[in-house]
């Protein structure tokens, strides 16, 4: 009985070992996927708009060396929170294999070239987006007026 007990114990301990190696794997192989695909660098961005936009406001009364160090201290811890927040969502999805050819993607030439231009494309396409739904709204209101007549 004893040794079912210690076998039982001792695979107990195994599985949790190997789920948070796998978890551990994991989350390493999304920050590399975030890395190379250039969506770190937009998180980061993300931040430092934050902490501009607090520092613009006057509200808070720091130095420009304050605000540095609030800044730095939110950008390791906080895209830090935001991708063990996105492990499950990842993983519901995409299987740490899946994500390591991502990653061999985004290390090619063309990968590398996607991952700089992302930003540049995301940028322009909120404006062609804008543009668009101006313009469907345009459409849907012209329909509906012309409904009654």
């Amino acid at each position: 009985m004893k040794h079912l007990i210690t076998i039982c114990a001792l695979s107990i301990w195994g599985l949790t070992f190997s789920f948070a190696q796998t978890e551990e794997t994991y989350t390493q192989t999304l920050k590399t996927y975030f890395t190379v695909s250039g969506s770190m660098e937009t998180y980061k961005t993300v931040i430092t708009q934050t902490v501009d936009m607090y520092k613009s406001q006057g509200t808070y009364q720091l130095s420009d060396e304050e605000w540095d160090v609030l800044a730095e201290e939110l950008m390791g811890a906080s895209v830090d929170d935001l991708v063990e927040l996105l492990v499950p969502v990842y993983q519901n999805h995409l299987t740490e294999a899946d994500l390591q050819s991502i990653i061999e993607f985004y290390q090619s030439p063309v990968g590398k070239k996607l991952s700089v231009k992302t930003p540049l494309l995301a940028q322009e396409s909120m404006q062609a987006g804008q543009a668009w739904g101006y313009k469907l709204g345009q459409r849907v209101a012209e329909k509906l007026m012309n409904k009654d007549e």
